[in-house]
């Protein structure tokens, strides 16, 4: 995966159908006879869809597991006509004219806008490339991998020059093999094939997670999952998966919304850069 464009971006007064959602965990308690209403110290959170819940995103806390799942029945948001062609055929750079369209479907808050490109490999839950079973399972212990239960995508991780581990994940809104219009995949695969590099969008969050139970374990240790939640290009990102050739992918990373510092965003961020620069 490699940063080819970013720029800084704010939004506000949107009237975007998605949103970012927290919700804080209570339960009953009994002491000494009362009963007392006790409030989790981590809230769940989620990526809304005309206020549905379309994505969970796990809980905000840096030393509570990684996750992120698509849960059912939240429709796509719909794209303006103009940014469905460019991203149909391709971004080349990030141009004020795309940065305006893209930014009307954002909730308000600030940005890292990534022209990304990559080659994304299906992963299906509990396969040899599922992290969940693997690299999690394995900082975590057996009993504390939650993992998602539709396939995703991922690419291969990157390190950072501090020595930590970069993860990227593409999660889809609709199961691979539930896709319409089949014939889609393969005309993509088709101009895959032929040098094309049509664009994906998504909304993206960074999480750095570290189990601070594990003697030794320190905040610099964590594993920075970014997390790329599939807006548009879900027959594009099939047909890259299965031809193995590259795509382009333009991410909205939410500032706002990620469980990270703001030296572990640069920090991830510095290990997909490549000619691009960043844009303040």
């Amino acid at each position: 995966m490699t940063l080819l464009q970013e720029k800084g971006l704010s939004v506000q007064g949107s009237d975007s159908p998605l949103g970012f959602e927290s919700f804080t965990p209570e339960h009953e308690v009994t002491v000494r006879g009362r009963t007392v209403v006790m409030r989790s110290c981590a809230s769940e959170r989620y990526l809304t869809v005309n206020g549905k819940r379309a994505f969970d995103l796990g809980a905000d806390c840096e030393t509570c597991r990684f996750l992120f799942e698509r849960l059912p029945g939240a429709a796509q948001p719909s794209m303006p006509e103009s940014l469905s062609a460019s991203l149909r055929a391709g971004c080349v750079r990030l141009d004020d004219a795309l940065m305006e369209t893209a930014s009307a479907l954002l909730p308000d808050g600030l940005y890292r806008a990534c022209l990304l490109r990559l080659t994304p490999s299906r992963v299906p839950p509990g396969s040899d490339d599922d992290y969940f079973t693997h690299e999690q399972a394995h900082v975590w212990g057996p009993n504390h991998a939650p993992r998602p239960t539709t396939p995703y995508y991922r690419v291969p991780a990157l390190r950072a020059r501090d020595g930590n581990r970069v993860h990227a994940f593409i999660v889809p809104m609709h199961h691979p093999d539930a896709l319409r219009g089949r014939s889609m995949i393969a005309k993509y695969a088709q101009r895959l094939s032929e040098g094309a590099e049509p664009t994906a969008m998504a909304i993206s969050t960074l999480d750095a997670k570290w189990p601070a139970y594990r003697h030794g374990a320190e905040p610099r240790d964590a594993d920075l999952c970014l997390t790329h939640l599939l807006l548009d290009g879900h027959h594009k990102m099939e047909a890259a998966a299965m031809t193995g050739l590259p795509l382009t992918m333009l991410s909205f990373l939410a500032l706002n919304h990620c469980v990270a510092s703001p030296e572990q965003v640069e920090t991830a961020v510095g290990a997909m850069r490549g000619p691009g620069r960043f844009e303040r």
